[in-house]
């Protein structure tokens, strides 16, 4: 394996509006980081993680035949991982650092220059098929474990991010004065340019046991013939987690301050940024320090029920209708590739090292799919012409409310105004209360300085538009409580046929016009799909506390131009276009 990826190696700049970017502004934050033992970038550094990876698989399984109507199966599968190359070891890290953040967190035997154990993971299963040919029945279901595979890049990090292959630096705030924006991503702000002190990057540690990711299964379906062509199904899966993966920032002092007033909650110490003093000198050489592990608390499900109906014919109808409905929770949805960015875009109350189980990001809601199809014949059957209509309504992807700009919660503050922290949902005489900044906002080339009072009237009014928010007032939002708008969306396909019979072959020409998104085209405001970055919304901005030091009560702005937490697509896609896309197609059948 090889992975050179090194965080903000090309430079990460953060403005506090498009204007300061434009205008070549000072930036509000900007992050650095190198290769510490080589000038090389990309793939031509020194500083890349290299390793070897090894995995054996062996699987054995039994079909039985019970009886004339009853099929069994059985199964056993065992995976096993192996890390084959030795990582780096950093002597700091073990003799100073470890010690001290074991004070705070288990790190369950985590140490610098230690691959993971991985244990040899069993995966029984079952499953069993009964047919009751009278009923023109088929009942069929299973269980079993399921093992996933290790994204290597996670383990991975153990092998750059050490303390030893990578610096960097983030500036203060006298240093973001003389920065301004370098569009040449090799001539960065160096931390000599502009007398800052580097640190040692990131640091990634593995639990010196680490099992990979695996599941719980079990479902069971009714296959049932009506007759003259009807088709029934009813199918339910469960699924239960039972390896997960958490991930701590072990870098960080635990919160012992509360914020003030409405939805009060932990808020890490303004001191060095939270981080744990590891010197005499109460310096910390870290930007973070990821820790890996197995989760040990409640896990993560999902249930998915689903119905089908179908028909066909001999006179070429066809017809299909299914309904689903299915739900997940996770601790964490392993979406990312970097074990910083896996801790750090989670949305939570109480900050990131206190993740609880929520809905997941692939909670797939409700899906209605229909599908009709009429094959007309005529022309002594030297022509035909089908048409095919299909329906998909799907609700939209979850998404959660969150503070934009600054991290309330204060324990991802080098991250440059990156904020997970779910928004506390104000009661109308809650808002009343709350201290709001006045907020200028520029729309087409115009300003407009918007008053405490009119923000606060603005996102009641916003708050009482919005079902979700309206029905949980007084609670903190959920991660992932709300859902995008619902979407239909109706396809339309005609194929014309030429049949030609020449000698004792058959030949066949088929034209066929799709239109995607066929309700777009009769209406413009139909047939829209919407998207959300990262499935949450900064609705409110945190604007800081009224003295970080010394008084917590929380300070906020609110545009009133909002009007939706959500965008239309814009992407041309067939298969998520918010437009109508029509194509022709030509195909020659012998």
């Amino acid at each position: 394996m090889y992975n050179a990826f090194i965080q903000n190696t090309f430079g990460n700049y953060t403005y506090a509006n498009l204007n300061d970017f434009i205008t070549n502004a000072r930036p509000t934050a900007y992050t650095y980081g190198f290769s510490n033992v080589d000038v090389g970038k990309g793939d031509n550094t020194a500083a890349a993680a290299k390793f070897m990876m090894g995995k054996g698989s062996l699987f054995i399984n039994d079909e039985m035949r019970a009886s004339d109507n009853l099929t069994l199966s059985f199964g056993l599968r065992a995976d096993y991982f192996k890390v084959l190359s030795t990582p780096w070891t950093d002597n700091y890290t073990n003799t100073v650092a470890i010690p001290k953040f074991s004070q705070y967190y288990d790190l369950k035997g985590a140490r610098s220059g230690v691959a993971p154990k991985v244990p040899i993971a069993f995966s029984p299963r079952f499953g069993f098929t009964y047919k009751i040919p009278e009923e023109n029945l088929v009942i069929r279901g299973g269980l079993g474990m399921f093992v996933g595979r290790i994204p290597l890049v996670w383990p991975g990090g153990i092998f750059n991010n050490n303390g030893i292959f990578i610096a960097g630096y983030t500036a203060n705030a006298t240093q973001l004065n003389t920065i301004r924006f370098r569009s040449n991503p090799n001539a960065q702000w160096t931390a000599a340019e502009v007398g800052a002190g580097t640190t040692k990057g990131p640091l990634n540690l593995t639990a010196s046991e680490f099992s990979t990711p695996k599941v719980f299964r079990t479902s069971v379906a009714v296959d049932k013939k009506f007759g003259n062509g009807w088709t029934g199904t009813l199918e339910g899966i469960f699924t239960q987690n039972m390896n997960e993966i958490y991930y701590t920032n072990i870098n960080l002092l635990p919160p012992t301050e509360k914020s003030i007033g409405p939805g009060s909650r932990n808020v890490y110490s303004a001191t060095n940024n939270a981080r744990i003093p590891l010197n005499p000198d109460g310096s910390n050489p870290y930007d973070n320090a990821i820790l890996l592990s197995n989760n040990d608390g409640p896990k993560g499900f999902g249930f998915n029920f689903t119905a089908t109906v179908s028909k066909r014919t001999r006179t070429g109808f066809a017809f299909d209708f299914n309904y689903s409905f299915g739900n997940a929770t996770a601790i964490n949805d392993g979406t990312s590739s970097v074990n910083l960015s896996q801790w750090r875009f989670m949305e939570t109350v109480g900050g990131r090292n206190f993740i609880p189980r929520s809905t997941s990001d692939f909670s797939a809601g409700h899906r209605i799919f229909a599908y009709i199809s009429k094959k007309f014949e005529y022309a002594d059957k030297k022509l035909a012409t089908t048409v095919t209509l299909t329906y998909t309504g799907q609700s939209g992807n979850p998404l959660s409310y969150v503070y934009a700009s600054n991290t309330f919660v204060r324990d991802d503050v080098p991250s440059g105004g990156n904020s997970q922290d779910l928004i506390y949902i104000p009661t109308s005489a809650e808002l009343a209360g709350m201290i709001f900044l006045n907020n200028t906002i520029t729309t087409n080339g115009v300003a407009t300085t918007y008053t405490p009072q009119q923000q606060r009237d603005a996102l009641e009014s916003y708050i009482m538009n919005d079902k979700y928010l309206r029905e949980n007032r007084g609670k903190f939002a959920e991660r992932n409580g709300s859902r995008l708008p619902f979407t239909n969306i109706i396809d339309l396909k005609i194929a014309q046929d030429f049949n030609l019979k020449i000698g004792n072959k058959r030949y066949q020409f088929q034209l066929t016009y799709d239109v995607f998104n066929f309700g777009n085209m009769l209406n413009r405001n139909w047939g829209r799909t919407y998207f959300q970055s990262n499935d949450n919304f900064g609705l409110i901005q945190f604007a800081g506390f009224v003295n970080a030091a010394s008084n917590l009560t929380p300070q906020y702005r609110f545009n009133p131009t909002i009007r939706t937490p959500w965008n239309i697509s814009t992407t041309t896609n067939a298969a998520y276009a918010a437009r109508w896309i029509s194509q022709l197609g030509l195909r020659f059948n012998f």
